[in-house]
């Protein structure tokens, strides 16, 4: 089984959960304006 690590946030990690965010947010056709007083503050 692999090991899972789990460490803080890095300024650099927002290049890779953006796109999945994204995804998430046309899967549920929820659009980026409506969720801007929800979206994560910067790192």
């Amino acid at each position: 089984m692999t090991a899972i690590e789990v460490r803080p946030l890095i300024p650099a990690d927002r290049a890779a959960w953006e796109p999945l965010w994204a995804g998430y947010l046309t899967f549920y056709a929820i659009g980026w304006l409506v969720c801007q007083p929800c979206a994560v503050k910067s790192l």
